[in-house]
């Protein structure tokens, strides 16, 4: 090699140098595309380069970052499949190809391309050896890049592409570390809230127990049913309790159940013919039957039907409005008469009156909350509106736990439901949560401390059942 040579490839392998430890500094990841998109130009001595990653599946590309031509705002991912992108992606080699601009950006094409000018197509392929992106050069057509400047760029590819894929992992544990902490806290505060929703109505049955095991209240005209009524209510509450978690459990066994069903009514008639073999007891044989009915089979509240919403709405809050008639709360309806939504009616039952009580809950008296109901862009959109104390930034991503409130333990009442602050075992929108994942719509929180909050169910036009409402 001779001195110019040698003096030539010292420099170049000094800046690539460079452009190496330029690659894995960068803990931002629009810093490190900038970086790596700029190295690649300066060795190609290419006017413009464009990186593009694929997706997870292999199958589109999205642009990320440009050199000599921004990217344009919106635009789509290029498909893979057929194009001379595939052909560079399979081999895990640059390829060279016809030049065609897409959005402005230098892509390859297996037709006529731009005159005079050719695109060298680079993946980017990644320590496991797989391909995560790919680069693309606007060359002349005379153009032929030398042994030295094509390892330097295959050495920068894959630098590029490790410290891509790095980012993209440790990001991941970033959140992951990030949920596991929010988790944690949740954990305890959940541990907490359900130890003092337990504590109080077990503590009143425990007393009142006691108390009717002295002859002198037993005898007590006015006493008794007073205790009784006491116990009465907070059974019921730990009734609630537990239906409730029974609602959000069922999310494992939901699909199972369906499954087991068709299995079940054909050899129900089975199990009906051996008992009655064996026992002469035929009440034993109807109570089998109907408690196998109960457990597996689907019962009427899991039959979906049309509900229009603008006159389901209503029914709904009328039928809860005896348990909320204490409170000095004004509801006010916003409701365009939509498509109807195609789901079972109980959990929609669940899950709406569960946002109203929990509106009504964190609203004080002569407060306001607005139901809302319209359709946009393809969603239908049911909204609670309450105007009332809000809830903090850091604390709505713990929401959807389960036995979460916002606020401390100790500051809430345990009071009947509806009223101010009234506590409640932080179950509703979990439970809501689960409903949406087993029967397609979404569940959306807007809030702010000391302004109110929006909860919105959204239902996407999957199941909306387009047809004239019902008069």
């Amino acid at each position: 090699m001779s001195m110019p040579d040698r003096s030539d490839a010292a420099q170049e392998l000094s800046i690539l140098s460079f452009a190496i430890r330029l690659l894995l500094a960068p803990s931002d990841r629009e810093l490190l595309i900038a970086s790596g998109v700029e190295a690649l130009a300066d060795f190609s001595q290419s006017e413009r380069v464009a990186l593009f990653l694929l997706s997870s599946d292999g199958e589109r590309l999205t642009a990320a970052g440009s050199i000599g031509s921004d990217i344009p705002t919106g635009i789509p991912p290029l498909v893979v499949a057929g194009t001379p992108f595939a052909d560079a992606i399979a081999a895990k080699q640059p390829r060279r190809f016809a030049l065609h601009d897409v959005h402005g950006l230098p892509c390859p094409t297996a037709g006529i391309g731009v005159a005079g000018r050719r695109c060298l197509c680079m993946p980017l392929v990644e320590a496991h050896n797989r391909v995560i992106g790919v680069a693309t050069f606007d060359q002349p057509s005379a153009t032929v890049l030398d042994d030295m400047t094509m390892q330097c760029l295959l050495i920068l590819q894959s630098v590029f592409a490790v410290s891509l894929e790095n980012k993209r992992i440790w990001d991941e544990l970033q959140q992951a570390h990030d949920e596991l902490k929010a988790l944690y806290h949740a954990k305890s505060k959940m541990i907490d809230h359900l130890s003092h929703e337990l504590k109080t109505p077990l503590a009143i049955l425990a007393a009142s127990t006691k108390l009717l095991q002295k002859p002198t209240v037993v005898q007590h005209e006015t006493r008794r049913p007073a205790i009784l009524d006491r116990m009465h209510r907070h059974i019921a509450r730990l009734l609630e309790l537990e239906a409730e978690a029974q609602d959000i459990a069922e999310r494992r066994v939901y699909s199972e159940k369906f499954v087991l069903a068709t299995m079940l009514r054909q050899c129900r008639d089975l199990l009906e013919t051996l008992v009655d073999e064996h026992t002469s007891a035929a009440t034993l044989s109807t109570a089998l039957v109907r408690r196998i009915d109960d457990l597996y089979l689907p019962s009427a509240d899991d039959e979906e039907r049309p509900l229009f919403l603008h006159q389901w709405v209503p029914e709904v809050l009328s039928r809860i409005e005896a348990l909320h008639r204490h409170r000095h709360i004004r509801l006010e309806l916003e409701l365009e008469e939509v498509p109807a939504v195609r789901m079972p009616e109980q959990p929609l039952y669940k899950a709406f009156s569960g946002l109203v009580r929990n509106a009504i809950e964190y609203t004080p008296d002569g407060g306001i909350i607005r139901i809302e109901l319209h359709r946009r862009e393809e969603m239908l959109y049911l909204r609670v509106r309450d105007f009332g104390i809000g809830i903090d930034e850091s604390f709505q991503r713990l929401l959807f736990h389960g036995f979460m409130h916002a606020g401390e333990t100790q500051d809430y009442t345990s009071g009947r439901p509806y009223d101010f602050q009234a506590g409640g075992k932080g179950l509703d929108l979990l439970r809501t949560r689960v409903f949406s994942e087993r029967y397609g719509f979404r569940l959306l929180v807007e809030s702010e401390y000391g302004r109110g909050s929006l909860f919105s169910l959204a239902f996407p036009d999957a199941i909306l059942v387009v047809e004239t409402a019902a008069s």
